[in-house]
């Protein structure tokens, strides 16, 4: 991987985070709604992390979806548990 590729995922990065804090300081009222986006941040940040930084990118696709899967998994799990949440309140 060359420096221009690491300096550009590292830029998207410092996006994503940036656009987490405007949310939370400045945009958004709703808890729930919130919670949503920054879930939806975090796993798109751990993805960019995960696939260039630790060079999986570069793997097999066997190998790709043991990594792929599991986080589908855990945004589908904790979506269900939002949905249960806010249903009780």
């Amino acid at each position: 991987m060359n420096y221009k590729k690491i300096f550009n995922i590292f830029i998207l990065l410092t996006f994503f985070t940036l656009i987490e804090f405007y949310i939370s300081f400045f945009l958004i009222n709703s808890t729930l709604v919130k919670n949503i986006i920054y879930i939806f941040l975090t796993f798109l940040k751990s993805y960019y992390i995960v696939f260039y930084f630790m060079h999986v990118n570069s793997e097999k696709l066997y190998y790709k979806l043991l990594f792929i899967l599991p986080i589908i998994l855990l945004l589908f799990l904790t979506t269900i548990i939002f949905i249960e949440y806010y249903e009780v309140l």
